[in-house]
């Protein structure tokens, strides 16, 4: 606590306690309510000795808030300032899996549908985008570990094929598009991060005999004699099915928008369609609210949803999120960028809401590299707290 003394013009003194302005509190302050004492001035007709009489009236103290402080702590980014090529890139990424030896694909199939209707809306809009590079369509077929090696190798090619012929079949190919097949054969990676990212009791004894050097078939042969067969049976009942699958990337590099945009029709489309704006539209939209509000939070988390691939988008919507006390959007969106010296004032502030000084201390001293000064004064104002 600072002490400020004011000295009023009719002579009364006024002391009274403030926060000081250098520090404040990372959570809404509620501290005692403030006592000052006003001499009266001294009656001429009376005793000139007497203790003149004080009164004391208390003051309510100012509350920090605490979405202030962390609003001011954190940063946004200026896509056009960062000039990132991949701005102009848009990208879409669906998982497509099958039963056990599956080549032809079935929508109705675990979450089918669902990845199939987003790539369909993705290639649609490929072909109503003029100018730009011609898009590339990445096919990446993957097998199970269970089985023949060599077959599993034939899974995977022919999956990625037949897919390349679906796709074609229903013209949902853009003439100018470039058609990449690729085959992973059995994806024991997959499964290693399946099981990391579980809470299976068994993870510690199946995690090094995945990412060993065996051979395919050693460790499968491993694996089925842990614990008489029943962690390998609980890893084909869960982990497998997920492992059956074909990615799908489509990368096109958008034109810029070549005209100023009518803002009035984009916010009308934005509210009606919000996934039918290209990115670059999207990001013309955000600059109409300012940064921290629920207007900017809005355009940038559906900007992050449609385009996972972009950083800056990523880093806004996960400042934006935090911006309005959402901890766990935040976190979502950090994910994506968690290695981006960009992030670390976001990650920062995140420990903060979390409670973790020493974490926030420690990301806000690696962003110094990135942007020094608010990170120092970042440094700064969580050693008054400690």
């Amino acid at each position: 606590m600072k002490k400020k003394q004011l000295i009023l013009a009719a002579g009364c003194c006024l002391v009274i306690s403030v926060l000081s302005v250098s520090c404040a509190s990372t959570t809404p302050a509620v501290a005692t309510d403030l006592v000052y004492e006003v001499p009266p001035a001294p009656d001429p007709e009376g005793d000139v000795n007497a203790k003149p009489l004080s009164r004391q009236e208390v003051i309510p103290q100012l509350q920090v808030d605490a979405g202030y402080i962390y609003r001011n702590m954190l940063v946004f980014l200026d896509p056009e300032a960062e000039e990132n090529a991949a701005l102009l890139r848009e990208n879409t990424r669906v998982c497509l899996t099958y039963p056990a030896h599956g080549i032809a694909i079935t929508r109705s199939y675990q979450e089918n549908a669902d990845a199939l209707t987003a790539l369909e809306r993705g290639l649609a809009r490929l072909k109503q985008t003029k100018g730009g590079e011609p898009p590339v369509i990445r096919l990446t077929g993957y097998a199970s570990p269970d089985g023949n090696s060599a077959e599993n190798e034939r899974l995977s090619r022919n999956r990625a094929a037949s897919f390349r012929g679906y796709l074609k079949d229903r013209g949902l190919i853009p003439a100018s598009a470039e058609v990449v097949v690729d085959w992973g054969g059995e994806d024991w990676e997959g499964l290693a991060q399946l099981i990391a990212a579980s809470s299976k009791a068994y993870a510690n004894k199946v995690l090094p005999v995945l990412k060993g050097s065996l051979t395919a078939a050693a460790k499968l042969e491993q694996l089925k004699k842990m614990d008489g067969g029943s962690t390998y049976k609980d890893m084909e009942a869960n982990f497998f099915s997920k492992l059956r699958r074909i990615e799908v990337l489509v990368d096109v590099e958008l034109p810029r928008l070549s005209e100023t945009p009518d803002l009035v029709e984009l916010t009308e489309r934005f509210n009606e369609f919000p996934d039918k704006l290209t990115l670059e539209e999207l990001l013309v939209l955000a600059k109409l609210y300012r940064p921290g509000t629920e207007g900017y939070r809005e355009v940038y988390e559906i900007a992050a949803y449609r385009f996972p691939e972009n950083k800056i988008v990523q880093l806004n919507a996960a400042a934006a999120a935090l911006a309005v006390g959402d901890k766990e959007s935040g976190r979502y969106f950090l994910s994506h960028v968690q290695d981006d010296p960009r992030s670390y004032a976001s990650a920062g502030v995140l420990a903060l809401m979390d409670g973790d000084l020493p974490g926030a201390e420690g990301f806000f001293k690696k962003g110094i590299s990135a942007n020094p000064r608010l990170m120092r004064e970042d440094l700064r104002l969580i050693h008054c707290y400690k």
